[in-house]
Formats: C-alpha cells, sequence, structure tokens
C-alpha cells in the first residue's frame, strides 16, 4: 500500500509540474478537475489496497482462529476417541488376563479336589500310599509296583547273611505257591551291606532250589531307602488299592501273614 501512495504522489507532481509549464494561465476549473479525478483515482486504490490488506488481515486472522478452533475440538475428539480405545483395550486386556488366571486358578483347585476326591475314593484301607518302584527279577522279568494296583502285595525284604532271613526260606517258598489271594515278592540289595553280588547271589541262591520264590534286585538301595529298611527281615503288606497297610520288622510266619491279610481289602 505504501508504494502505491507514492507512485500517486510522484504522478501527482509531475501532472501539476507539467501544468505550469505548458500553461501557467491554467484555468481553477481545469485544476479543480484534475485534482478531483487524481483523488477518486488515488481514493479508489486506497480502498482497493486497504480493502484488500484489511481481508488479508482479517482472512488470516479468521484462519488463526478458525484453526485454532477446529485444532482444539479435533484434539478434544482424538484425545477421546484415543482414551476411549486404550480404556477398551485396557479393559479387554485385563479382562482377558483374569480370566485366565481366574480359568488357572480355578482348573488347579478343581484338579486337587478331584484328585483327592479319587485318591479317598480308590483307598479302602487305611495308611499311606505304598512308595511305587520298577526292579529287575531274578528270573530277568520287569516288576512295577503300581502295575499290580488292585491286588494285594506281599513284600519281604531280606539278606543272604541274616540268618533268620534264610532260615525263613521255606516259609516263603510256601507262601508263593499261588495259593493266596496276594502276590509274594522278596527284595535284596546285591553287592550293598554285605550283601553278594548279583553273579553269586544268583549261584547261591538257584544252589537252594526254592522255586515258587520271586526275588527282585534293588541294584541301588533306593527301595530300602523309601521304606525306610534298616534290619532285616522286614515284612509290608500292600493292600489292592496299594496303600502300605502293615510295615513289619522281624519274622512273621505263614499263618500270622494269611490273617493280616484276610483284613486287608
Amino acid at each position: 500500500m505504501k508504494k502505491t501512495l507514492l507512485i500517486m504522489g510522484l504522478v501527482l507532481t509531475l501532472l501539476l509540474a507539467a501544468c505550469s509549464n505548458t500553461d501557467a494561465n491554467m484555468s481553477k476549473e481545469t485544476t479543480e478537475a484534475m485534482t478531483k479525478e487524481m483523488s477518486k483515482e488515488t481514493t479508489e486504490a486506497m480502498t482497493k489496497e486497504m480493502s484488500k490488506a484489511t481481508t488479508e488481515a482479517m482472512t488470516k486472522e479468521m484462519s488463526k482462529e478458525t484453526t485454532e478452533a477446529m485444532t482444539k475440538e479435533m484434539s478434544k475428539e482424538t484425545t477421546e476417541a484415543m482414551t476411549k480405545e486404550m480404556s477398551k483395550a485396557t479393559t479387554e486386556a485385563m479382562t482377558k488376563e483374569m480370566s485366565k488366571e481366574t480359568t488357572e486358578a480355578m482348573t488347579k483347585e478343581m484338579s486337587k479336589e478331584t484328585t483327592e476326591s479319587m485318591t479317598k475314593v480308590d483307598m479302602m484301607n487305611e495308611g499311606e500310599m505304598a512308595i511305587d518302584f520298577t526292579l529287575t527279577s531274578l528270573k530277568g522279568e520287569t516288576v512295577m509296583l503300581s502295575e499290580l494296583k488292585g491286588q494285594k502285595v506281599y513284600l519281604k525284604f531280606w539278606a543272604t547273611w541274616c540268618p533268620i532271613c534264610v532260615k525263613g526260606l521255606p516259609d516263603i517258598n510256601k507262601l508263593s505257591d499261588g495259593m493266596q489271594d496276594f502276590k509274594v515278592y522278596t527284595i535284596v540289595a546285591p553287592g550293598m551291606g554285605g550283601e553278594k553280588d548279583m553273579a553269586a547271589f544268583k549261584t547261591w541262591f538257584d544252589e537252594l532250589g526254592y522255586d515258587n520264590i520271586e526275588v527282585l534286585f534293588d541294584e541301588t538301595g533306593q527301595v530300602f531307602k523309601d521304606y525306610q529298611v534298616r534290619a532285616v527281615p522286614y515284612s509290608v503288606m500292600i493292600g489292592s488299592d496299594g496303600v502300605a497297610v502293615i510295615k513289619a520288622p522281624g519274622h512273621l510266619d505263614n499263618q500270622k501273614i494269611v490273617e493280616k491279610f484276610s483284613e486287608i481289602k
């Protein structure tokens, strides 16, 4: 706008100078007419320039306010949308995690209760469950105690260096004739605690001729430890439910053993 005013002023000065050189006696009316015409043009130009400047300023200000208002509104809406979405996602995540933990806890509790309930139903005799084991027999067969569940089992822990044990072998051989309602297994720990090694035991035992006796080899001595056998002979009577009902050190005659098993389910 300043540039336009300067140009108009320059043009007016030139015109006045030209009028003075050409005709000093220019009439008052001509000068007024020219001045009026120039004033009109100048006013229009100034008005146009001012309108333009004012419009630009107003537009700029309005744009600024509009932009701020729109940005503020958009930010508000965006924030609300993001907050809502985050809340939804967080809620879903928390619900999912809680559901997972709740399900695991319920499953664990149910499994515990179910196991306890089943165990309670299965246990027909009082006492603790017999500790499972897997041993190899003198005949080379594998015997797992847990696979005998449903049958009563008599375990006799003994040693070749034990006079009472050796003296009781004829009774065990008779008890193992298959006429009883329970299985009979004897257990030795070859090479441990003064016992013969496996080869020497086999040679020694085969010479005795007790064909009915089932001998199991506890080669590591772990079964002796599990059943806390501190002296031999040692007897364990297990019910058909797998419960070790009676644990007794010392020699038991066959009649006593049969009587005890008649009371065990």
